[in-house]
């Protein structure tokens, strides 16, 4: 199975989601972008942590907004109905990130399913 155009356009349109979001600061904004059962971890100084996709609604939703995000998809690797996405951000509230999702197609939209971060 071949990606196509719309594809591509689907992962950047959930990832655009998950950026809007916290441009706004209102998590409303990703939840259509996330499955349900959405997972978000990170590795800091060694240490696990992470959870339900619900902390990084807490987040969003319990920091301000963050207007000033430069952000740019650096890579989209899809196979059938799976993808790999890549978000470099800077300035989302004076931190830089690293962001690795992993997608599943459900019907004819992408869904985010994982998100693993990295903070600078």
């Amino acid at each position: 199975m071949t990606a196509t155009i719309k594809d591509y356009e689907g992962v950047k349109a959930a990832l655009n989601k998950y950026l809007e979001a916290g441009r706004q600061g209102k998590s409303e904004i990703m939840k259509p972008a996330f499955f349900e059962s959405a997972i978000m971890y990170t590795s800091a100084k060694g240490e696990i942590s992470g959870g339900a996709i619900q902390g990084l609604y807490d987040y969003i939703d319990g920091n301000p907004a963050a207007p000033e995000i430069e952000a740019e998809i650096t890579a989209i690797d899809i196979a059938g109905t799976v993808a790999y996405a890549r978000v470099e951000s800077n300035n989302w509230n004076g931190a830089r990130f690293s962001d690795m999702f992993l997608l599943l197609k459900e019907g004819n939209e992408w869904k985010i399913l994982t998100k693993v971060y990295y903070t600078h």
